[in-house]
């Protein structure tokens, strides 16, 4: 009867263990309507969700969730070491630094040009010559953007969130704003003020490289180690198809999101998004 009562102590002792034997790690993100939603109760959902449940799945380890934190609050922590895991970013020198930048999808059109309704519409960059631009502060643009507006526009002014630059666009303390999209289109569908007054450009940046998405790994992770099992994890869902399957997902929910705040959405706001 002793030796039956020893053997149940150590299964049961060891059953703690062998769930801990995957590292644990956590990724950072905020509430990002239609990708990855973050309800008051409960786990985040959505298809940048079912993404990185994927990966950690084919990765060998245990995702868990920050608490609903700011994006630029998430590239403190990651520079910091004090969180693992982003996802939707651009790529940066600075960036590169202080995480390993994996690159998992191909960015389409991120930035738009967005107008007052009543205004003309810009459909090349010489028709921005003597405008004053509102940009985002800290979002990571194109790196051919910089240039293209140094030779385009009148003068480029730094706005600290799409919130912001769109109030300004709305008073007219700018001419036009470039902004990501999916961002910049929660915002405006948010506000009534910005919905029946703000429009996108049909301009289409002539941008020479495409930018890519990147899952970043914070380089003073204690499971930085797991950088090629991460890599050779996006590989394999790029082979079966997943990526792609996981941004048709993102773009049927957006697609039906703006149709339902807005009938004229324009079609071209189901792109494969781009990233922060």
């Amino acid at each position: 009867m002793k030796v039956w009562l020893v053997l149940s102590c150590l299964l049961l002792l060891s059953a703690p263990l062998q769930a801990e034997e995957q590292p644990v790690l956590q990724w950072c993100l905020d509430n990002y309507p239609n990708r990855h939603n973050y309800p008051p109760q409960g786990e985040p959902y959505g298809p940048t969700v079912d993404l990185m449940r994927e990966l950690a799945r084919r990765s060998g380890f245990v995702l868990t969730f920050s608490p609903n934190t700011p994006f630029a609050r998430c590239l403190k922590l990651m520079h910091d070491g004090s969180t693992d895991l982003m996802i939707r970013l651009n790529y940066s020198d600075e960036r590169n630094s202080y995480m390993h930048l994996i690159p998992y999808v191909q960015a389409a059109r991120a930035e738009y040009l967005y107008l007052l309704e009543q205004h003309k519409d810009i459909r090349n960059m010489a028709q921005l010559r003597g405008l004053t631009i509102g940009v985002i502060r800290g979002y990571i643009y194109n790196a051919e953007l910089p240039n293209l507006l140094i030779q385009n526009s009148k003068n480029v002014v730094e706005i600290d969130t799409e919130d912001s630059a769109m109030t300004m666009l709305l008073y007219q303390r700018v001419d036009a704003v470039i902004a990501p999209m999916q961002t910049t289109e929660h915002v405006i569908n948010s506000n009534p003020k910005f919905k029946d007054s703000i429009k996108i450009a049909s301009l289409i940046f002539p941008f020479q490289h495409n930018m890519y998405v990147h899952i970043g790994l914070s380089r003073k992770s204690r499971h930085a180690a797991l950088l090629p099992q991460i890599q050779d994890a996006i590989n394999s869902m790029e082979q079966d198809g997943l990526i792609q399957h996981y941004y048709q997902q993102d773009a049927a929910v957006n697609s039906a999101d703006s149709k339902a705040n807005d009938q004229s959405a324009s079609a071209g706001n189901t792109l494969k998004d781009g990233g922060d």
